[in-house]
């Protein structure tokens, strides 16, 4: 029984991974990102070079090349817990790596309900 509760949990956590990979990560690079997110304000002069010089104020973002890189996934999980590997160098520096992976509160919930609905598929009687 443990086995099997420890195999579907696993398996419920890595759709949960991919889900937030699939519906949630492309949201980061969204310009309501920085507010919904909460992320770090940018100095007004980068802000005014990226402008002129990208064209855009997407956050994360400056030529588009991570926000690529970032689609491509690799989500590992175990009945302990799920990672999500984010394949953009440049994101992984520690203060854009906090706010590319920053979950919200209503993500968490809708992420939850999930998970909870796939473990009460395989697991009616748990």
């Amino acid at each position: 029984m443990k086995r099997d509760w420890n195999r579907v949990l696993a398996a419920g956590l890595k759709g949960m991974g991919e889900s937030w990979h699939l519906r949630y990560l492309a949201r980061h690079f969204e310009p309501s990102a920085v507010r919904r997110y909460g992320y770090a304000p940018r100095s007004a002069g980068y802000r005014k070079r990226k402008r002129r010089i990208k064209g855009h104020d997407r956050p994360l973002v400056w030529s588009g090349r991570s926000e690529r890189l970032a689609s491509m996934r690799r989500v590992r999980a175990t009945s302990k817990g799920v990672s999500v590997s984010v394949y953009a160098p440049q994101l992984n520096r520690r203060k854009l790596a906090k706010e590319v992976t920053t979950v919200i509160v209503q993500e968490i919930g809708v992420l939850n309900r999930q998970i909870e609905k796939y473990i009460a598929r395989r697991m009616p009687a748990v």
